[in-house]
């Protein structure tokens, strides 16, 4: 006796959107590994990225597709649907934040406490080698003029400790924020009491490189803190720039009293 099988019809839209979605899952974290282990430099990490969020758009578009058709056929296949859908919306996520971010802040990714006489990085050896190239250049004019319209308030610390003390204060505070220095020149070595601290930050989620110059001068027994913060990747920093520069005058007016 031949034992019969029912025909069970199954949405392949919603085959598709549950193993786009978990391919496309795969690949993001794929990127994300591969950009923070510096296995990828910044453009081939965001070239696979970029694969992996198109796949999960498509998973994500095929899903209520999908459930259009379970409901309007009877097919199976909701759970493979709600899969896709659930699965492919996290991957887009953090591509949907940050696109909100784009929208709401200014497009820059050099920013400043000085405009006038920005601070530049340092370009010793040292600091070549930490940062595995040369040292931005010298800030640009499109930057200081977004700056001056979208960033009016950002101004230099103001620290009453003479030189040394404000070098050894604002070390401490790269260390607090866990931020990696390139190279560290104290007061003397650039003459005139002036110092300088070059640092590495990394973003959060692809690591990538960003850097920040400190410059620290005298000033009538007190000591001018400047900081720049550059991004290393885009025209866009989102936000980034700015919370750093922020979190680097609050760790300084923490650790030294402020005139």
């Amino acid at each position: 006796m031949r034992r019969t099988v029912p025909d069970v019809r199954i949405s392949r839209a919603a085959i598709w959107s549950r193993r786009l979605a978990l391919f496309g899952l795969i690949l993001s974290g794929l990127a994300v590994m591969l950009a923070r282990s510096r296995a990828l430099d910044a453009f081939g990490a965001l070239a696979v990225l970029g694969v992996a969020e198109t796949i999960a758009l498509v998973a994500l578009g095929l899903a209520p597709l999908a459930g259009i058709v379970i409901w309007r056929i009877g097919l199976k296949g909701a759970g493979a649907a709600f899969f896709g859908f659930v699965v492919s919306a996290g991957t887009l996520a953090p591509l949907a934040y940050a696109a909100a971010l784009a929208v709401v802040l200014p497009a820059v990714n050099d920013l400043a406490t000085d405009l006038d006489n920005p601070p530049l990085f340092v370009s010793s050896s040292k600091a070549f080698a930490a940062r595995g190239g040369p040292a931005p250049g010298p800030m640009s004019a499109a930057a200081i003029a977004a700056e001056k319209e979208f960033y009016p308030n950002f101004k230099p610390v103001l620290v009453k400790t003479d030189s040394n003390a404000a070098f050894a204060a604002a070390l401490q505070a790269v260390k607090d924020l866990g931020w990696r220095v390139a190279d560290a020149l104290p007061p003397g070595d650039r003459g005139g009491g002036q110092a300088e601290i070059d640092a590495l930050d990394a973003s959060p989620i692809l690591h990538f490189q960003d850097e920040i110059v400190l410059r620290l001068r005298p000033s009538d027994g007190a000591t001018i803190v400047d900081i720049r913060s550059a991004s290393g990747m885009g025209r866009h920093d989102f936000g980034a720039n700015a919370k750093r520069i922020a979190a680097f005058a609050a760790a300084m007016k923490e650790a030294t009293p402020a005139r």
